[in-house]
């Protein structure tokens, strides 16, 4: 009875050691990895991605379309990120590494449209929002971000930096008759 069971322990363990023999080759690795070049190198170049969360207001937007806008025209084309708000307008927007280094990353406005404004039930949000993408990593887009994302953009700089997004917010405070900080 003991050879019977240490006879069971030794098949099953052959079993076991060829079967994650077996995964480890079909997922490309192996069991010693770590001087495996290729690994290494796939290790090395893991992409860096980065979010940006925030909130789309005109009344709460739900199931609303947003993006970060890297080729200007103002819509969300297949290869720019893109997701959809939730029920109180809130989103989180994941940007890929190859994304942050296209031309337009840099001057890139959030645009947000489509989807339902919670202060009409039942009716379509028929407008387009923007706000300039300040690097903070949380944006809350409105019309008065739309404001500001528009005098960004009629300079037509190819890089924005945040001293630019602090001069476009006062100049439309200014015009609205508001305090930078509402």
């Amino acid at each position: 009875s003991d050879l019977k069971y240490m006879k069971n322990l030794m098949l099953k363990t052959t079993t076991l050691s060829v079967a994650t023999a077996m995964l480890l080759s079909m997922s490309g690795c192996s069991s010693d990895d770590s001087t495996n070049p290729a690994v290494v190198e796939e290790i090395d170049t893991i992409e860096k991605v980065s979010t940006i969360t925030g909130k789309a207001v005109d009344g709460y937007l739900k199931y609303s379309t947003v993006c970060l806008d890297l080729s200007g025209d103002k819509f969300c084309q297949p290869t720019e990120p893109f997701t959809l708000t939730d029920q109180d307008g809130s989103f989180t927007l994941t940007v890929s590494e190859a994304q942050q280094n296209e031309a337009g990353y840099k001057t890139a406005q959030l645009v947000v449209y489509g989807g339902q404004d919670s202060d009409r039930p039942g009716e379509d949000f028929v407008g387009k929002l923007q706000a300039p993408n300040d690097g903070t990593g949380s944006v809350t887009v409105t019309p008065v971000t739309t404001l500001v994302s528009a005098y960004l953009q009629k300079d037509g700089a190819s890089d924005v930096s945040a001293e630019d997004i602090t001069a476009a917010i006062a100049k439309v405070a200014t015009v609205l008759n508001l305090s930078p900080s509402q």
